[in-house]
Parts: structure tokens; sequence; C-alpha cells
């Protein structure tokens, strides 16, 4: 099986520092032209049987633009979704109190009410078994910058500091689960 991740278009609420953890969010202008050349460059490169988005409107809306010309079956699911930030979700960063955040070690910091890193890499592990089924197929994944980090993370047995710190979000990356092999694939807008 192959597997395609990209993370979502950018939105009005990330580029006003806004929090948005499973809220759904808007696409920008930027978000909306990344979506229409992400999928020109993916659909270049690949033939994928099957798209999954995360359910949150970002992503979904990015799937869709993505998958407008080509009429791939698309389906969404809840095990995408971003990463809950609780009482964090809506406010700007500069608005919160991050003293509890910080004190926790990287797998289990969370805001209150929302989910830690490890809670998000348990998820991204029962999505992995959800869809081992499809063993012949390549599979596009749209979904969130942590739900990537955390999938990485779970697949090749990377700490969760460490998959956060290789930023996998911010390429185009394929996965074959058979071999184990990871492409990275810079995002060129060219």
């Amino acid at each position: 099986m192959k597997l395609i991740f990209i993370r979502h278009g950018d939105t009005i609420e990330g580029k006003n520092d806004i929090i948005l953890g499973h809220l759904p969010g808007t696409l920008s202008a930027d978000g909306i032209l990344y979506s229409n050349l992400i999928g020109k460059q993916l659909f270049n490169l690949f033939k994928p049987d099957l798209i999954i988005s995360s359910d949150l409107n970002r992503a979904e809306e990015t799937a869709k633009i993505i998958n407008k010309k080509r009429k791939i079956e698309m389906l969404t699911s809840k095990l995408l979704r971003e990463r809950h930030s609780g009482i964090a979700q809506g406010q700007k960063t500069s608005e919160i109190l991050w003293d509890n955040y910080e004190k926790k070690s990287t797998p289990y910091k969370k805001h209150e009410g929302g989910e830690s890193f490890l809670d998000v890499r348990k998820r991204a592990e029962k999505f992995y078994k959800s869809i081992k089924k499809n063993r012949n197929k390549t599979i596009l994944i749209v979904t969130h910058s942590v739900f990537i980090s955390m999938f990485f993370s779970h697949f090749f047995k990377w700490s969760i500091k460490n998959s956060l710190e290789k930023k996998l979000y911010n390429y185009i990356s394929i996965l074959d689960t058979e071999t184990k092999h990871l492409e990275l694939l810079k995002i060129d807008f060219q």
C-alpha cells in the first residue's frame, strides 16, 4: 500500500494566529491556491485510488479542490482530525496561558480538555489499522500537521518529540507500507 500524506491548505484563522484544533477552519486565498497547485502536482506524479480526508472543513475542502477534476472516490474520517486543543481552541496563541502546558513532557502536553500528542498517536494507530485492508492501493490522505507527525511516530516507532521536529507536514510524504520506504517531496509552487 502506498500512502501519500498532505496537510490541508492555509486558513484565515491560521493567518490570524488562532488555534483551531477541532474547529472547522476556513481556507484562505493562499490555501485555495495551494490546494489547486498541489492537486496538479500530485496527479502528475501519482494516480491515487482513493482519497481519505479529515472531516474538518479545512482538510475536506482541500481534498475536494484537489479532487474536483478527477472524481476519485473520497471518504472522510474523524480519526484524521487535528489534535483537540481543549480550552485553547479558538484563541490566539498570545492569549493562552502556556505555563501548565509547558511543564509536561512532550508526549503528554495538552491544554485542559484537549488531547495530548500521545492521544493523537493512538488515533493514528487506529486509523492505520482501519485502512490496512487496502493493500494494493495508493491512498491520498489529507489531514493536519500533528496527525501527520503522530502517524509517522507510530509507524516508524520514532519518539514523539523527534517526529514533531521533522516537520513532515511541510512535504508531500509518500510511504510504501510494505518496504517502509518514505520519500519526501518538497512542495513546489512554480
